[in-house]
């Protein structure tokens, strides 16, 4: 049974669990121009700098409630490099980076979406944060940073992840997904998650990948960003969009 709720503070999604904070932007509420109105968080997009670097500076209030905490973001290249950031780490931005790992309660780890599925993992010992576009999680990018997770000072023993919380942000659902033959091949053998038609259902693809390597719960925001004006969607807007993030951290 699920114990962990997703709230809606009407400008974002909150979890809590293990004493970390998972948290889901949307679009709204920020400082961007159309056509990345408002809350775009993507560095990498044709957005005015300084309207992203405000935007980033808001996520990095939310996070900073009761201390401060700098945001962490890699520019994603659809794979399954993990970045471990234990102590030592001072760099705000990592290129050809998809999962983030950490133990240290000064950070904010997060991913940038705008279909593809954010995946947030709180653990008593760590927090991870996965971008999980198609091409990454039929990869391994979920094993990959459940991996790094299970390897952090304080880990239990044996690869043990049954005490993690796994939230799946809002994402492209199976109502609006459709692909072709070669991203229905890529799931072939899944359990779940490949649907009559062309249509394909990454939250449950990514349920099945985390309940695969051994999480204890599992929790879907059940929002798909194509159909859901509240979020940015690289489909829906025919590629010019903002992109908004999966944020976790430690208290």
């Amino acid at each position: 049974m699920t114990q962990t709720a997703l709230t809606d503070s009407g400008d974002a999604l909150w979890a809590t669990a293990h004493g970390a904070t998972a948290c889901f932007t949307g679009r709204a509420g920020g400082v961007s121009a159309a056509p990345y109105d408002s809350f775009n968080l993507g560095p990498w997009t044709d957005d005015d700098a300084e309207a992203v670097v405000a935007n980033h500076r808001r996520v990095e209030e939310w996070a900073s409630e009761d201390r401060p905490r700098r945001l962490v973001i890699g520019q994603q290249i659809h794979e399954t490099n993990v970045a471990v950031h234990l102590d030592g780490f001072d760099e705000p931005r990592l290129e050809g980076v998809d999962a983030h790992v950490t133990d240290r309660p000064d950070l904010a780890i997060g991913v940038l979406t705008a279909d593809c599925v954010p995946v947030l993992l709180l653990a008593p010992w760590g927090v991870a944060a996965a971008h999980a576009g198609w091409r990454g999680l039929a990869g391994g990018v979920v094993a990959s940073a459940l991996s790094e997770l299970a390897e952090v000072p304080g880990a239990p023993d044996g690869d043990d992840l049954s005490a993690v919380v796994a939230v799946v942000g809002p994402c492209a659902g199976p109502c609006c997904y459709e692909v072709g033959e070669e991203v229905h091949a890529a799931f072939e053998g899944w359990p779940q998650g490949r649907a009559e038609g062309r249509t394909i259902d990454l939250p449950t693809l990514a349920k099945a990948a985390l309940e695969h390597a051994g999480v204890g719960e599992v929790v879907l925001a059940d929002r798909c960003t194509i159909c859901d004006p509240r979020y940015f969607s690289h489909r829906a807007s025919g590629g010019t969009t903002g992109r908004q993030a999966g944020v976790v951290w430690r208290s």
